[in-house]
């Protein structure tokens, strides 16, 4: 071991010099023109082969750092995210300095799926008791070889023509959100009037509502909320809908691979307006204030952001989706069912005044109608196409409705 002679705390010399050798080997794999690939099974499998190496180089760095950086957790989040740094400079230098191998996002996400799994793999092991640890790996296992079969197909569907097109469509989206309230000739103005005073109303009521809400707690009912709360974490929403767009991109089907964008956007524009109406606002939880007219505008503290409930935005936003591309009114009322029922559930675990959640309701609704316009009129866009007739050329319009 060699001490740094300050801090009393030491590098690790064997896994340093681990960690130089697999470094250079990996950056000499990276740029040679035809690098040696093992015929056998999976391990002939790019991606499988990026994920390995960069879990390995997880490992080897975290060690090498021994106590240099306290708590463990933070080492092994370093150690990840400069795995991920090392593998984003050699896609740059492939590009760059080579001429037979260029950049592939797919590599990337490889590198990113084999060091996060390994660094959170270890987080949980060793903050879990030990009969969790085999299912903890296999779990972790399971994700990184189905992570890495998804992304093997990156390249396909995902570039920066995709991200600069879906930019420039969410700030559009984003434009309508914020207008539409003032827009008279659709009938925004009366949107907005409705769910103020739907939310003025319920806010009357809300000390009664959360009075009987509390007297019908049960067992069964914990439970039940708990599934609620689950069912309307914005980050499971953003996972359906890359599930979807994924999904829909693999299997080669734009109607999924739209359905996936609409409702990525849809609960992005719900989150983003939420959070801000949050901190502006700075409503109390009703778990940390009894009084229902407590406000600390731009207190920027999760127990000061209760209005609007993002849960609730988000679930009516993939509802509101979901339910203009079904025809069928069961299953319109089965998704918004399920998101009122995550109201309910944030009611019932007093994190949110009934208030909270009408506003939230009408948000997510909002958010869900402007991203659906926005891509029926980009259906109803007018073309031009040529026509060949014998020898006449012409030039026609075409609209898709």
């Amino acid at each position: 071991m060699i001490s740094n002679g300050t801090s009393g705390r030491y590098f690790q010399l064997p896994a340093w010099t681990f960690l130089i050798c697999w470094i250079v080997g990996l950056t000499l794999l990276s740029l040679v023109p035809s690098p040696p690939t093992p015929n056998v099974g999976f391990l002939s499998w790019d991606k499988f082969q990026h994920a390995a190496a960069f879990a390995v180089l997880t490992l080897l760095i975290a060690f090498s750092l021994g106590e240099c950086v306290a708590g463990r957790t933070r080492r092994w989040a370093y150690a990840a995210l400069f795995a991920i740094g090392y593998g984003a400079g050699i896609e740059i230098a492939q590009e760059l300095f080579t001429v037979t191998r260029t950049a592939e996002w797919g590599d990337l996400v490889a590198d990113f799926v084999g060091a996060g799994s390994v660094a959170v793999s270890v987080m949980i092991t060793t903050a879990r008791p030990k009969r969790n640890h085999p299912a903890c790996i296999v779990g972790l296992s399971v994700l990184l070889l189905t992570a890495t079969t998804v992304h093997a197909e990156v390249p396909k569907f995902f570039n920066l023509s995709t991200v600069k097109r879906e930019a420039v469509r969410i700030r559009s989206e984003a434009g309508e959100l914020v207008s539409y309230p003032l827009d008279t000739e659709d009938g925004g103005g009366w949107w907005m009037l409705a769910a103020a005073g739907a939310t003025g109303l319920t806010y009357l009521l809300d000390y009664d509502i959360r009075d009987r809400v509390r007297e019908r707690k049960s067992s069964s009912l914990d439970k039940a909320a708990k599934v609620g709360s689950a069912i309307g974490n914005p980050f499971a929403h953003l996972g359906v809908a890359a599930a979807f767009y994924v999904g829909g991109a693999v299997a080669d089907s734009p109607k999924y691979r739209e359905m996936g964008e609409m409702l990525g956007e849809a609960a992005l524009l719900a989150d983003a307006s939420t959070l801000f109406l949050k901190q502006i606002i700075g409503r109390g939880r009703p778990l940390v204030t009894e009084d229902k007219g407590s406000f600390r505008p731009l207190h920027f503290r999760s127990d000061y952001d209760s209005l609007p409930s993002m849960h609730t935005s988000s679930s009516f936003a993939m509802a509101s989706i979901l339910a203009a591309a079904s025809e069928s009114w069961l299953t319109k009322l089965l998704y918004y069912g399920s998101a009122t029922f995550v109201g309910f559930s944030r009611v019932y675990q007093d994190k949110h005044w009934a208030s909270d959640i009408v506003l939230g309701a009408a948000i997510g609704e909002l958010c869900g109608r402007v991203v659906m316009e926005t891509h029926v009129r980009k259906e109803k866009a007018f073309f031009l196409s040529p026509a060949v007739s014998g020898d006449v050329v012409t030039l026609t319009f075409v609209s898709r409705w």
